[in-house]
């Protein structure tokens, strides 16, 4: 009988257990279902639809077929977009990811002022995103602060988001200022991670900084840095607030992106935007999970 009993319980407990887990999860996998999937597989049936007069939807290739004409028209903006695209993602794994790797490197070696960098690095980070991009958009405008040192000096201030030569590459710019932070925050904590042991005898051993950092702190880090690398690939293919923000899309600084929010917004061309962001897909997963496999294969020899 008490034997039965324990059963009894045992198995009210694991019931008890599992209803609890599935009101638990019950809300975030509809969550996920209706405004993920649900929005995800609807915008794809979009892409294949044209609205006729009469607002009646028939299914075409047309928006594709659109697509791909505006792209080899030099007269319209899809060849810059496409680069535009392509350059947020080469600054932020050529540029911002190695200057962040050298950054955590040197700010982990106990370098005087190093905890008052982390936190000048860090703060954009901590700031709201639209708040920060106002700030830089104040500094660099014209009549700020930086067109007043240019006065002071009695150098023609250029419009670094007035003009099309300076536009895009002022965002770039902002991208590698405010996208240091959480590299950094992510990078140091794993070199935080490395034994002191190894890097001490390391330096007994007679090796430089520079040594230690590319033979033990890159491989030692690597998963860290991959990561990164993967998600800047990831996160290009939804770049769009500075750029909203800064130029509004204007002087050729528009991205796949903001093209697409631009165009539910304000032309409300939802189909075409719906094709654009079924052919970013279609090039950007394959494209993001090739790149992760590949990452993935690069073995380092040092493990701790």
């Amino acid at each position: 009988m008490e034997k039965m009993s324990a059963k009894k319980l045992f198995s009210r407990g694991k019931t008890r257990d599992l209803i609890f887990v599935i009101l638990m999860l019950l809300f975030p996998v509809a969550q996920f279902a209706v405004f993920y999937i649900g929005t995800n597989v609807q915008s794809w049936l979009m892409a294949f639809q044209i609205t006729r007069l009469g607002g009646k939807d028939e299914w075409s290739l047309l928006n594709f077929e659109l697509f791909f004409m505006d792209l080899f028209d030099p007269i319209t903006e899809t060849r810059f977009m496409i680069w535009n695209t392509v350059k947020v993602f080469l600054v932020a794994d050529f540029i911002t990811l190695p200057l962040a790797i050298l950054f955590s490197y040197f700010l982990s070696s106990k370098l005087k002022g190093a905890s008052f960098f982390r936190v000048v690095f860090f703060m954009p980070s901590i700031i709201s995103a639209v708040a920060m991009t106002m700030i830089f958009k104040y500094f660099i405008d014209v009549g700020g602060p930086v067109d007043k040192l240019f006065q002071l000096f009695g150098i023609k201030y250029p419009l670094l988001l007035g003009d099309k030569k300076y536009a895009f590459s002022t965002i770039l710019f902002y991208n590698v200022w405010s996208g240091l932070g959480y590299s950094i925050v992510l990078l140091s904590g794993a070199i935080g991670r490395i034994p002191k042991e190894l890097t001490e005898s390391c330096q007994i051993d007679g090796a430089s900084y520079m040594r230690i950092f590319i033979s033990v702190v890159v491989p030692l880090i690597w998963p860290t840095i991959s990561m990164l690398f993967v998600l800047n690939i990831a996160t290009m293919f939804g770049y769009m607030g500075p750029v909203l923000l800064l130029t509004n899309g204007s002087f050729q600084t528009s991205t796949l992106a903001f093209f697409i929010f631009r165009g539910v917004k304000v032309s409300n061309s939802y189909n075409y935007s719906a094709a654009v962001g079924f052919l970013m897909t279609v090039v950007g997963a394959p494209l993001v999970f090739g790149v992760k496999a590949l990452l993935g294969k690069v073995k380092t020899e040092a493990e701790f």
